[in-house]
């Protein structure tokens, strides 16, 4: 690891670690299927706006619009924020060892603070950094993963790498615990506290009693449903993404509920990791 990086994970640590330490211990009880359980929709929005008694972990779901030189360029329905799709008390469940995570993503511009240029020219910003921390305050990953940034605004996905050279433990997630993750925006490499970014926690989680059989029972463009009956967050959220098509009032309602219906129609963009070397 370079010694840049090296910085960079001591300053994240270090501001995360209280955090981690206050975080609690994981609950790995989850609920049965339910066989009548109210409609997927009204369990959709107590997963999201959980009750106030399950406490919020430290997170920040909204990257904010301008932050120092970064700005949104020209944003699309008024939301010019980057912003993580994740329940408000900023933690998702997975039973994945390599989940998929969620953003919104605007385009940004960094407009340079250069006193010999009555106008500086904004400069499109084309990279992001992902990281994440163990249970322990120590990174899960060998160093950041840098992505490269869509051309235009949507949702973002992003998978975490399976190689297993990207990986401390060289197998990614483990069963039963918590981890804290990080994105930003590559925006002003001379402030980088200053770039949007958001941060959160996901807990990997053993797949419940037969959540295998009721998948397979369930028609595909409904098995999402399954996960969020299961308070399973990141899980049901790709396979509803990825059938928003043929379930566009589920996907709807879901955009309102993360209070982002005026972007419902955004399209999807992979938020792709730049390979060590490009």
């Amino acid at each position: 690891m370079t010694s840049r990086r090296l910085l960079v994970w001591h300053r994240i640590i270090g501001y995360t670690l209280a955090g981690v330490l206050l975080g609690g211990v994981l609950e790995t009880a989850i609920a049965p299927l339910p066989a009548h359980a109210e409609s997927i929709l009204e369990r959709l929005h107590n997963l999201i706006w959980p009750p106030t008694n399950r406490g919020t972990a430290s997170g920040r779901r909204r990257g904010g619009a301008i932050r120092g030189n970064c700005a949104a360029n020209h944003p699309s329905a008024g939301v010019k924020e980057l912003i993580a799709l994740i329940p408000q008390n900023n933690e998702g469940k997975t039973t994945s060892a390599f989940p998929t995570f969620w953003f919104y993503t605007p385009t940004f511009q960094f407009l340079p603070s250069d006193q010999s240029s009555a106008n500086p020219t904004p400069m499109p910003v084309r990279n992001g950094e992902f990281m994440l921390l163990d249970d322990r305050g120590q990174p899960a990953l060998k160093a950041p993963i840098p992505v490269k940034l869509p051309d235009q605004s949507g949702f973002g996905r992003l998978t975490l790498p399976s190689d297993p050279s990207v990986w401390v433990n060289s197998k990614g997630l483990e069963v039963g615990k918590r981890y804290n993750w990080f994105f930003s925006i590559s925006c002003d490499v001379k402030q980088p506290a200053k770039n949007p970014s958001v941060r959160g926690w996901i807990a990997r989680i053993d797949a419940p009693p037969g959540l295998a059989e009721q998948l397979q029972k369930t028609p595909e463009k409904d098995r999402y449903g399954v996960y969020i009956a299961n308070d399973i967050w990141f899980d049901g959220f790709t396979l509803l993404s990825e059938n928003r098509q043929a379930t566009p009032d589920n996907w709807a309602a879901a955009l309102k509920e993360l209070e982002l219906s005026t972007v419902a129609q955004a399209p999807i963009v992979v938020l792709q990791p730049i390979k060590s070397g490009k």
